[in-house]
């Protein structure tokens, strides 16, 4: 679920997977973009530009542009994640 278009430069997405369930790969981040992943239920492996870390409830990570990305839920209950997308500096890095 995303926010709706309100021409600011914050954007709030909401992950739900189950149990095994994959994103699948996205592709890389626009120039100047940044994302902030929170979990906020399960265990999800979060790969980022090939590198993979595993996240548990309360961890975070922040990535920036052209990054690649792709969640995971590695654990046995649904995983939820929190995404809060910073485009401020997408329109500055395309000047």
């Amino acid at each position: 679920k995303k926010t709706p278009a309100l021409d600011r430069h914050l954007e709030v997405v909401w992950y739900e997977l189950p149990p095994g369930q994959s994103s699948g790969e996205m592709g890389a981040n626009a120039a100047g973009m940044v994302e902030l992943l929170t979990v906020v239920a399960g265990r999800v492996e979060v790969i980022l530009g090939g590198e993979v870390s595993v996240l548990a409830v309360g961890d975070s990570i922040i990535y920036g542009p052209q990054t690649t990305s792709e969640y995971r839920n590695v654990s046995e209950d649904p995983a939820r994640i929190l995404l809060l997308v910073d485009t401020s500096k997408v329109e500055a890095s395309r000047r």
